[in-house]
């Protein structure tokens, strides 16, 4: 069995997040175009709880990586419900881009096990500076 590399977990969260953060700004766009300023403060208020959350995913938090996996699942199931059962035509096609977009960044961060590998690295040294500096 190979040992998953760190590094490798790093460019795969890397993607993960720029994926995630991409498809909420398109997101915020297409509300502000389809709806103008109403309600596009819960729009931009839900992108900074992103932007919060995947600042702490790239620091290794794992409590953020679980809550971030769990967003992206509930939207990108959300998005396929969208495009199968309730909109039609591009609006269709645009919940089923996104919803499968997110699921498979969710899928990413539970189950690559190179972005395990980058998390528990980051806790090893998250361990050691503590306890460096308690010394």
């Amino acid at each position: 069995m190979t040992q998953s590399h760190p590094t490798s977990g790093h460019r795969w969260l890397i993607g993960v997040i720029l994926t995630a953060v991409g498809l909420n700004i398109v997101a915020v766009v297409l509300h502000y175009l389809a709806r103008g300023s109403d309600g596009l403060l819960r729009e931009l208020i839900a992108l900074l709880v992103l932007l919060i959350v995947c600042v702490a995913v790239y620091l290794g938090d794992s409590f953020s990586r679980w809550f971030l996996c769990a967003g992206l699942a509930i939207r990108g199931l959300t998005g396929l419900y969208l495009g199968l059962f309730v909109a039609s035509g591009s609006v269709a096609l645009y919940g089923l881009t996104t919803g499968v977009l997110h699921l498979l960044c969710a899928g990413i961060l539970a189950l690559v096990p190179s972005v395990g590998a980058y998390f528990a690295s980051a806790g090893e040294s998250a361990n050691q500076r503590s306890s460096s500096s308690s010394s």
